[in-house]
């Protein structure tokens, strides 16, 4: 009884400890997450040694698609490869650029997605387009706004290609440059293909959660046996998520995030095109099967544990100052210090490796606030969704 009259006089000891156990959860479920899986950092060879298909989807690309296809011509790959343009509606000069370059190199081919899809997703529509049009059967899926950083991004792809997998997931980032609006969107993408890696499992026998179609290598035959985007194709949006959820299986997506296998996209220049996107994806979301629904929970569940961690700790420093203990309020302060700069060393060293010039100090800010961001297009998605379910942003 006296313990419990200490308790509720004196909520010191209560605080210390939820803090102290939401902080053991959080470093138990989120470091991991920063650091690169082995597989995804170690070279193999795969058993597959035959010509490719690159598919580019462009709409209103035409300031990067010619460095995008030189790029892709310039690919040290002995078997061969075709690349498909695919131009989703662009009013810009993209099309004199698709026939600028297939004057220049004779294996590239395009095609459109027609203006009288109205109530179709035309970027679903336009990678169904390119796939139908491929002559191989592993396609490397990419956008106009992309460019590999090495010569040897097709082969190290194709490393990944064997005939247990049907999927691989490459890394693809923003270009350097944007200030403060790159640096976040750097971190954002940064963090979320961390997910998408970390969701295979060790040993890559786990379901796949979502995958960038700027980088992202699959079996033309397992899009058309599985009907690609057919269940979601008057959705805007949301097809990163969408296609490997849809049709990727335990076990058969492989990963890579070696650095020749890293391609680079251009910093959207309006801020509204990218809230249309992610307005799409965050409607998306509610299409993903239970066990990706799963893997949110636990993602969130580490977002959750460091707020409560942050905010008890904070209240703890704020009693012992206020009953004159000042070096206990200092050493709780310094946890939370350490805290930071662990994970923040932590995740800049896997940045590091991925060809990422700037560290993260913002990654506290980031933890904090992404639960907001995720919450507004939430809502917004909500009030938007017979919009986003029509192909309409």
């Amino acid at each position: 009884m006296n313990m419990l009259h200490y308790i509720f006089q004196n909520p010191l000891l209560p605080l210390a400890v939820v803090s102290l156990v939401t902080l053991l959860v959080y470093i138990a479920l989120r470091y991991p997450l920063y650091r690169l899986p082995h597989f995804a950092v170690t070279p193999q060879d795969g058993t597959y040694d035959g010509p490719l298909s690159v598919i580019v989807v462009t709409h209103n690309d035409g300031a990067t698609l010619r460095d995008c296809i030189e790029a892709i011509e310039a690919q040290q790959y002995a078997p061969g490869f075709e690349i498909i343009v695919v131009n989703d509606n662009s009013d810009d000069d993209t099309p004199d650029i698709i026939k600028l370059m297939q004057g220049r190199y004779s294996n590239i081919r395009s095609t459109f997605t027609p203006s009288t899809a109205r109530s179709l997703s035309h970027s679903k529509l336009a990678v169904t387009l390119g796939v139908k049009s491929a002559r191989y059967d592993w396609i490397l899926l990419t956008d106009g706004g992309c460019r590999p950083e090495s010569d040897r991004w097709m082969a190290t792809m194709a490393a990944r290609m064997t005939e247990e997998k049907d999927f691989v997931l490459g890394y693809v980032n923003f270009a350097a440059g944007g200030g403060l609006w790159g640096r976040r969107l750097r971190l954002g993408r940064l963090m979320a293909q961390l997910r998408y890696v970390h969701a295979l499992g060790v040993k890559q026998t786990r379901h796949p959660f979502g995958s960038s179609h700027g980088n992202l290598a699959l079996r033309r035959s397992i899009f058309l046996d599985g009907k690609g985007f057919y269940p979601y194709l008057n959705q805007l949006g949301g097809d990163d998520l969408l296609l490997i959820n849809h049709l990727g299986q335990a076990g058969r997506c492989a990963a890579t995030m070696e650095p020749d296998a890293i391609v680079r996209q251009a910093v959207p220049a309006l801020h509204q095109s990218w809230r249309t996107y992610r307005l799409s994806e965050s409607e998306a979301m509610r299409h993903l099967d239970r066990k990706a629904q799963l893997k949110r929970l636990y993602w969130g569940l580490s977002t959750l544990c460091y707020w409560i961690y942050l905010v008890s700790m904070l209240a703890v420093i704020v009693l012992l100052l206020t009953e004159g203990l000042y070096i206990p309020a200092a050493c709780a302060l310094l946890v939370i210090l350490l805290e930071q700069a662990a994970s923040t060393g932590m995740l800049t060293a896997t940045a590091k490796r991925l060809g990422e010039s700037a560290s993260w100090p913002s990654l506290p800010v980031y933890t904090l606030l992404q639960p907001c961001y995720t919450a507004y297009y939430k809502l917004v998605s909500r009030r938007h969704r017979r919009d986003l379910l029509r192909g309409e942003s």
